[in-house]
């Protein structure tokens, strides 16, 4: 081995002819500043390869490269033992006369008076090892560098001893397969193998057993053997997660959507229905304030009225314990019934919370970006903040409680299908047999018995770190400090949270979505035009629930009050569809080659499928699944009317001619039945449904 060179804060080299100096050393980089550069950053691999990389005169530096897979307490060990051995054979702990520490060189080291036999003796005495052995060490010093003396049992536990350069080159390549298939290791070697050549050709990969192990190690924490945990871990940011600091509750609430890891089963013809769920969490006291649970997909207007549900009590169920009624400290019963509306209500309120959230931050899904969802927040006085794309760890909160949603509640369930294909048991949708109101029911008494009382490991006072806090302790401890505001939601919030469609009024009445709509309110203002200006000028606005299309609201611009108008095809059997019906029978009118654009065609159709489905008599199982998606969102649409005040019922009115109608795009089939269908309803066996996609909602915004 060459003469050895001290490569420190401070050392002076050159590199291709300009003079540098080291600033500092970090890991496998080292920061340097030359004559004629600024500051730079260089792997010292790199640097110390490099044909013009000069220290002391001399063309090359005995190097060793960062180590790999050694523990950082035997490595230290092994850095401590390498400055006793310069301090034997060259009389300095640095190894150079130009770097000595104070009283360096000592007397029995001295390089100069003494031999360096006697320097090992002196040496192995002061370690307590033998004169033998100070010369073996200074041997593997040699060959190998600190390598040499690691501890070799220490290697035996850790199982290899790679090259850093190696190390770096198969993160890259594990890197690469972000957006591709699981690699196997073999892959892996092949791809490391061929970037190390063309960057170092002499540079060797270690035996496939000593890879094969550097691969479980460099690939910890990367989702190796799964490629959507491998697309999730790649979106991490480089800095630790954000953090939002909150001091109240209410002051931010998380809003996220999932599918229900469980299959549920419709009330209408028993088959099996995917579940989405929506669930709104206060960052403050991780307190679980609202939820929906909707068949296949959450639609805007369910995300607008979840909304609702976060600012108003919740009742107790006839199913629920005692122990689930109402005893938050410091919100007296008196504001419980204000801001319900009333005493007349039988059942008593839930120990479940309510606030009036300050601001919301959601993701980027289609129901949080819409113009109801946003224009909801306006009517609240809600900030809306919007997450980055393809970026959960800007909301981990709301991510996390889904995750102890499956483990803790919805395992527990009958057709729990876990939380992907690997993890699915055989024919589990045989077991579906909960209704989603049902899982409602349940998750409502979950989340006040067990959720709102379970010691949560993110919850803490500063004043008593170790305290064990649970979501209803710290929402109580915020609501006795920072106070609780009663904001009684306006009566007719309901209809200000539903999507608009802005339509002229004509002599006939209104028409939408090629349906008409007509009602004694509109007898003053038919081909009046609007006060509204902007791009609804000479437009009016008229809410309505896409979950049931039989009506539709208008609120006088004199009284303030609010009117329903009825569909008018419906004649004096004023029914409930919802717009998966409608798309279902437009679809209906193309395959039958029927005029697209006339209302009668599809008042015909619509009135035929309306008629089918309630004397259970539809055509397939297409027509099935549009039947139970029917009964279960009208269902959902009539539970929510119960928000609004009693306003004045439609009154049917006979149908007329088409005009002015717009396009939608057809309906698109749902899939999938439950097995024990046949046995119930007698119906053809084998047959399957397909998926049904959410359709855009008809949305502009909403009133004001």
């Amino acid at each position: 081995m060459g003469k050895q060179y001290h490569f420190g804060p401070g050392t002076k080299f050159e590199l291709d002819g300009d003079h540098c100096v080291v600033e500092s050393l970090n890991g496998s980089t080292v920061c340097i500043r030359c004559s004629s550069r600024g500051p730079e950053q260089h792997a010292i691999a790199d640097l110390f390869n490099s044909e013009g990389f000069k220290i002391d005169g001399a063309q090359s530096i005995n190097f060793d490269p960062p180590i790999s897979g050694v523990p950082e307490a035997t490595l230290a060990a092994a850095r401590k033992l390498e400055k006793h051995l310069l301090e034997a054979i060259t009389g300095y702990r640095s190894g150079t006369s130009q770097d000595p520490a104070a009283g360096e060189p000592r007397p029995e080291f001295d390089p100069i008076g003494l031999t360096l036999s006697h320097r090992m003796r002196c040496k192995a005495s002061e370690l307590g090892l033998t004169e033998r052995a100070m010369w073996r060490l200074k041997n593997a010093y040699e060959r190998q560098g600190v390598v040499g003396l690691v501890d070799k049992r220490a290697l035996r536990r850790s199982a290899m001893l790679v090259d850093e350069r190696i190390r770096l080159a198969l993160i890259e390549v594990i890197d690469s397969f972000e957006n591709l298939s699981n690699p196997s290791n073999a892959e892996l070697q092949r791809l490391t193998e061929k970037k190390i050549k063309e960057r170092y050709p002499d540079l060797t990969l270690p035996s496939d057993a000593t890879f094969n192990r550097l691969v479980a190690v460099v690939g910890k924490g990367k989702g190796l053997d799964n490629a959507k945990q491998r697309r999730s871990i790649a979106n991490r940011p480089e800095t630790p997660y954000g953090h939002y600091f909150v001091h109240r509750p209410g002051q931010l609430v998380v809003i996220d959507s999932t599918p229900l890891d469980a299959y549920a089963m419709d009330p209408y013809n028993f088959l099996w229905i995917q579940v989405q769920l929506t669930i709104a969490l206060d960052l403050f006291s991780r307190s679980i304030l609202a939820w929906r649970f909707t068949p296949v997909s959450t639609k805007a207007v369910d995300a607008a009225l979840l909304l609702y549900d976060i600012l108003r009590p919740k009742r107790m169920q006839p199913s629920w314990r005692e122990s689930m009624k109402w005893a938050y400290v410091g919100v007296p019963e008196a504001i419980l019934v204000e801001l319900s509306g009333g005493p007349e209500h039988s059942l008593p309120f839930a120990a479940l919370p309510f606030l009036h959230p300050e601001s919301v931050l959601v993701d980027r899904a289609k129901i949080f970006l819409s113009d109801a969802f946003m224009s909801a927040c306006r009517v609240l006085g809600i900030d809306l903040l919007v997450a980055r794309p393809r970026t959960p760890t800007d909301k981990p909160q709301g991510e996390r409680i889904f995750r102890t949603i499956r483990e803790k509640f919805v395992s527990q369930l009958k057709g729990y299908k876990g939380p992907d294909i690997a993890s699915r048991g055989l024919n589990v949708e045989a077991d579906a047999f909960w209704f989603i109101d049902e899982i409602d029911e349940k998750f409502g008494e979950w989340v006040g018995e067990y959720y709102q009382n379970r010691f949560h490991r993110g919850l803490h006072f500063p004043e008593v770190p170790q305290l064990e806090i649970s979501p209803n302790h710290m929402l109580q401890e915020g609501i006795s400090r920072a106070g609780f505001v009663a904001a009684p939601p306006a009566a007719d919030l309901f209809y200000r949270l539903l999507p608009v469609a802005w339509k002229t009024i004509q002599h006939y009445g209104v028409d939408t979505r090629r349906l008409r709509y007509d009602g004694d309110i509109l007898k003053d203002f038919r081909n009046m035009p609007s006060p509204y200006t902007g791009r609804h000028e000479k437009k009016w606005p008229f809410p309505y629930d896409p979950r049931d299309l039989s009506v539709i609201y208008f609120q006088d611009p004199e009284t303030a009050a609010w009117h329903t108008l009825s569909w008018t095809g419906a004649g004096q059997r004023l029914r409930p569809f919802a717009d998966k019906t409608l798309s279902y029978a437009k679809s209906l009118v193309l395959a039958r080659h029927l005029d697209p654009n006339s209302q009668r065609d599809l008042t015909e159709v619509l009135n035929e499928l309306i008629d089918r489905i309630d004397s259970r008599q539809m055509q397939g199982a297409k027509e099935r699944r549009v039947a139970a998606l029917h009964a279960l969102q009208t269902a959902n649409a009539a539970k929510d009317r119960g928000l609004a005040p009693p306003g004045v019922p439609p009154e049917p009115t006979t149908t007329s001619e088409e005009d002015d109608v717009e396009e939608e795009v057809p309906y698109d089939e749902n899939r999938g039945r439950h097995p024990k269908a046949d046995e119930i309803l007698g119906s053809v066996p084998g047959q399957d449904h397909d998926d049904v996609d959410e359709d855009d909602d008809d949305v502009d915004e909403v009133v004001i």
